[in-house]
C-alpha cells in the first residue's frame, strides 16, 4: 500500500512538473516563472562517477577491499621498494589457479610468505618510527 501510494505521487509529482513545463512555455515574454511553484523530482540516476556508482553490497566490499591494498601497496613502495619490488615479482610469477586453490585449502598465508614477511617488518619499522618521532 505504501509503495502504491508513493508511486501514486510520483507521477502525480512528474504530471504536475510537466504542466508546469507547458505552462512556462505557453506563457508570454513579460512574465517571469517563479521557481519556487515548480516542484523537483529527485534524480533518478546518480551521475556518473566512478565512486558514486550505484552497486550492490558484495561489489562495494571488493571495491573497498581493492582501494585498501592499493593503499597498503603505495605506502609499501614508498616506504620500502627493494622489498616491495621482489613481493611484487613474486607474486606476479606465481599461477592464479595455484594461488585460488592454496585459499580454497586455506594456507594462502604461505603465497610469497618470505617476501611478504620481509615488506611488513618494514613498513611496520617506518610506523614504529614515525610513532617514536611523534610521541618522543
Amino acid at each position: 500500500a505504501i509503495i502504491k501510494e508513493k508511486q501514486q505521487q510520483r507521477q502525480q509529482l512528474e504530471q504536475s512538473s510537466k504542466n508546469n513545463a507547458n505552462n512556462n512555455t505557453n506563457s508570454s515574454n513579460n512574465e517571469t516563472p517563479q521557481s519556487n511553484n515548480i516542484p523537483t523530482l529527485p534524480p533518478t540516476k546518480p551521475p556518473y562517477h566512478p565512486e558514486y556508482t550505484p552497486l550492490a553490497l558484495s561489489e562495494n566490499f571488493l571495491l573497498a577491499k581493492i582501494h585498501g591494498a592499493n593503499y597498503n601497496l603505495c605506502l609499501a613502495n614508498a616506504v620500502c621498494p627493494d622489498r616491495t619490488r621482489r613481493l611484487r615479482t613474486c607474486w606476479n610469477g606465481l599461477d592464479p589457479q595455484w594461488v585460488k586453490m592454496m585459499e580454497e585449502h586455506g594456507i594462502e598465508g604461505y603465497v610469497c610468505l618470505e617476501e611478504r614477511e620481509a615488506v611488513e617488518r618494514c613498513v611496520g619499522l617506518g610506523v614504529q618510527r614515525v610513532m617514536k618521532d611523534v610521541l618522543g
